[in-house]
């Protein structure tokens, strides 16, 4: 049993990045396996609507909510949540070492049976909350994932991290409102590439990017705050289908507005092979257990190519064919006075993507196991 030990109900019940401390430190409890879960306050009582949060972030598992005069539990790790979040991360390092303590910097933040062993808590292991911005960006950092390619990582990420810092502090917030508004813009972005002439085709290039940076919204948001769902990723990969054959059709038929029809021919492939990968990658996502997630081919490629010249040519491939990439690629290109050249360089993108995809299909479906995950983009 773990047990989170506050001063007061105030210092518990405190927000940060859309949860209150409480719940966020009972939820990196349970990701590390803890399910057992006490919470010992000091003063004052926790509101109802707090603990529907901590039995919404720790499902399962058995909480306890001890008053200061409740006699001593046998846990098997203390925490002092309020001033310090110990993450998942620490609280299984700790229990796997041979230290008997963790602190951060001055602060004693958690303590296991006798001695006097202690260590420090790494950057992985503690985040300060004394400044609920600071923490929350920390902790929002903590939610891109491994596969980012690298304009996610050194670009999208730090915007979209930005904005969801803005929205969580807002407690009616939740995943969905992000991918509406991703949605809005794939709206604008078709409404400027049909009606704008050359002036639309730049800003409905610059908006096709601005959409696949609010993309990244929505997921950081559910994995902030704990709402991963697969519902929320189905319909956030259908917003992102939407928005990218929006983008091929609407940039077609603007492009054969201004250089000629010559543009249809290479806007038609692009459209067509797009629309048939998306329903073959609906269909094999579904079939390999994971509806909604067209991450898996990126996955199967690492997998199968993991180090030496193939993985580097993967990793390559892998970038190529991001929607990250081609988004920036092409709003560039827009806007560099290129967009001439946009259908063609799209409908490339596309043929290697379907290429790709059908290579990795017969191990995609043989496989299937190795490729399960239910978390949203």
């Amino acid at each position: 049993m773990i047990v989170l030990i506050f001063p007061n109900a105030a210092s518990a019940e405190r927000r940060i990045a859309g949860l209150s401390v409480v719940a966020r430190a009972a939820a990196e409890a349970f990701t590390a396996g803890m399910r057992q879960i006490g919470v010992r306050l000091q003063k004052g009582t926790l509101a109802s609507s707090t603990l529907i949060e901590l039995a919404r972030v720790c499902p399962g598992a058995g909480i306890q909510i001890l008053g200061d005069d409740c006699p001593q539990l046998r846990a098997e790790l203390i925490v002092y949540a309020d001033k310090v979040l110990l993450t998942g991360a620490g609280i299984r390092n700790l229990l796997a070492s041979d230290t008997n303590a963790m602190s951060s910097g001055e602060r004693l933040i958690a303590a296991r049976g006798q001695g006097s062993k202690t260590r420090q808590a790494g950057p992985d292991e503690a985040i300060d909350l004394s400044s609920s911005w600071a923490a929350s960006r920390a902790i929002l950092r903590g939610t891109a994932k491994a596969g980012d390619g690298l304009v996610s990582r050194w670009l999208n990420r730090p915007v979209s991290q930005f904005i969801s810092a803005l929205m969580l502090p807002f407690e009616s917030v939740r995943p969905w409102h992000a991918t509406v508004w991703a949605a809005v813009l794939g709206v604008a972005m078709i409404w400027a590439l049909l009606m704008g002439g050359k002036t639309g085709l730049i800003v409905g290039g610059l908006l096709f990017h601005a959409a696949s940076v609010i993309d990244g919204v929505d997921g950081e948001i559910a994995r902030a705050t704990f709402r991963s769902s697969r519902a929320g990723a189905i319909l956030d990969t259908t917003i992102d289908m939407f928005t990218n054959l929006g983008f091929f059709l609407a940039v077609t038929i603007a492009l054969a507005r201004l250089y000629g029809s010559a543009h249809l021919w290479a806007g038609g492939w692009a459209v067509g092979t797009a629309a048939i990968g998306m329903l073959v990658m609906r269909d094999l996502s579904k079939r390999v257990g994971e509806p909604g997630n067209f991450n898996i081919l990126k996955r199967y490629y690492t997998t199968q190519f993991p180090t030496g010249i193939p993985a580097g040519i993967v990793k390559v491939l892998t970038t190529l064919i991001s929607r990250d990439m081609f988004a920036l690629v092409f709003a560039a290109m827009i806007v560099l006075g290129a967009g001439s050249a946009v259908t063609y360089t799209l409908a490339g993108f596309v043929t290697l993507w379907v290429f790709l995809m059908a290579c990795a299909a017969p191990g995609l479906l043989q496989a299937r196991g190795p490729y399960s995950s239910t978390a949203s983009a």
